[in-house]
């Protein structure tokens, strides 16, 4: 039993002593210190090795892929309190541009999927009960059909310039 029936504390992360009374047979007791790790509810793995959790905790692996710019790109793995309501901290990465067909292309992160196909639009926010892996969904912006700047009356003698007949004419200067 716990000493004067006080139990530790565990609303905190971070490391308390518990104090348990120990009754012998022979009528003895003692005193144990007994450290106890509190842990958050979502923990990342740094390295290798799993960090300090319980053993009930699943594993979660997040992953920007390939897709990503370099500095927004990331293979996590989180330790997470299984079936408890929990978000994730990541952020949504920033696709790479490619150029195809001599096209330049921007991958756009669309959303994040799992290994067992839900969806997670914005943050991940959700309860796992086992192994999940997820991964950012990219697709490609397509260039804007050019719309007819229908209507236009123009001076006799002008020299209008083929932009002025385009109604959402793409701007260098502000793509």
């Amino acid at each position: 039993k716990y000493l004067n029936g006080i139990a530790p504390t565990l609303d905190t992360k971070g490391t308390v002593t518990a104090q348990v009374e120990v009754t012998y047979p022979g009528g003895k007791t003692e005193v144990v210190n007994v450290p106890i790790t509190v842990v958050d509810n979502v923990v990342e793995q740094y390295g290798k090795d799993k960090p300090l959790v319980p053993e009930t905790y699943v594993e979660v692996i997040v992953d920007t892929t390939e897709n990503a710019i370099e500095n927004t790109k990331f293979k996590k793995t989180f330790w997470v309190k299984p079936d408890t309501e929990l978000t994730l901290p990541v952020l949504a990465p920033t696709g790479k541009e490619i150029t195809k067909d001599g096209v330049r292309k921007i991958n756009q992160f669309k959303y994040w999927l799992s290994d067992n196909n839900k969806v997670y639009k914005g943050a991940i926010s959700d309860s796992f009960s086992s192994k999940t892996t997820i991964t950012a969904v990219y697709e490609f912006e397509d260039n804007k059909e050019a719309e007819p700047n229908n209507g236009i009356k123009l001076a006799q003698n002008s020299r209008p310039s083929a932009k002025d007949f385009i109604k959402n004419a793409y701007d260098d200067a502000d793509p």
